[in-house]
């Protein structure tokens, strides 16, 4: 825990230290000093150990941490000492001041707003996902073969997913033909997402293509049956027999608008009009007036 005191002289250092690094995760390993991207390109170890700082900026992380998010369960004997030699070059790459040891630990101190992947997830938290899909330039990594980091960057990957989910979902309410595409490329990407499969099938109902909506439920199943060994989720089981009967619930947010407020047509057929004269008008309604009013 830090004192008041002790924080706001680690943001000083930091605004200080590292205004002019820019450091991006996402579809790659860049580096930008200066408004200048880094030219020689870091070794892949040290493109990890950069992921593992960045992915935290302002934590501390432990050497032996490290150690295993960059080499995994078995560390070559040298691996302390090459984290060593990987720490002096990011130093010289983004400044001496950038990456502060504490301890047995390092701690990246720069600017999280310089790091995608933090605004990729500041957008997030504060419901922006516009602004998060725009931070997502690529699989983040992209190019290195990383060993212990894998399952962080499987969590970050989920938490674009969601994202993308919910853009997906606006687009199949708004013009369900226009998701189904980028949906089947996501599906085929990813196919455990239940989720995912239940936006397609919805986009394709609401498209009128009901026989491939019930088929992509037969291809979710078979993914997860023959690679998971599970049943689809309630969520999908359910809209399958929303499809197969032909639900209204399953219309769109236009569709249910349409039914709350029916075009009224103008009448069919021929109107035919009759005219009559009538001789002393004004007798016929004294003696019967309830028949004139009819």
């Amino acid at each position: 825990m830090h004192s008041p005191g002790e924080v706001c002289e680690h943001d000083a250092m930091v605004q200080a230290s590292s205004p002019d690094v820019r450091i991006s995760l996402l579809g790659g390993v860049r580096i930008e000093v200066a408004g200048a991207e880094l030219i020689d390109p870091l070794p892949p170890k040290c493109q990890e150990l950069l992921a593992a700082l960045a992915l935290g900026p302002g934590s501390s992380i432990t050497v032996d941490r490290l150690v295993g998010l960059i080499w995994g369960e078995k560390p070559p004997r040298t691996a302390e000492k090459t984290l060593q030699t990987y720490v002096a070059r990011l130093r010289r790459e983004l400044g001496p001041a950038t990456i502060a040891r504490t301890g047995s630990a390092y701690r990246l101190d720069v600017d999280p707003t310089s790091i995608d992947v933090s605004r990729f997830r500041e957008a997030i938290r504060h419901g922006n996902t516009a602004a998060a899909l725009r931070e997502w330039t690529g699989p983040p990594l992209a190019g290195v073969d990383t060993t212990g980091l894998q399952p962080l960057l499987d969590a970050l990957t989920e938490e674009w997913l969601d994202a993308v989910e919910l853009d997906l979902e606006e687009t199949v309410d708004r013009e369900p033909g226009g998701a189904v595409g980028s949906l089947t490329e996501l599906v085929a990407a990813h196919p455990f997402r239940e989720g995912l499969w239940a936006l397609l099938m919805t986009a394709l109902y609401r498209t009128g293509r009901q026989a491939e909506a019930l088929d992509a439920f037969r291809r979710a199943r078979t993914a997860l049956i023959e690679e998971l060994g599970v049943e689809p989720g309630l969520r999908l089981r359910d809209l399958e027999q929303l499809v197969l009967r032909q639900d209204e619930r399953l219309d769109g947010p236009a569709d249910q608008r349409r039914r709350r407020r029916p075009e009224r047509s103008a009448p069919a057929g021929t109107v035919t009009f009759g005219f009559a004269e009538l001789a002393d008008v004004a007798a016929l309604w004294s003696e019967h007036p309830g028949d004139a009013a009819d």
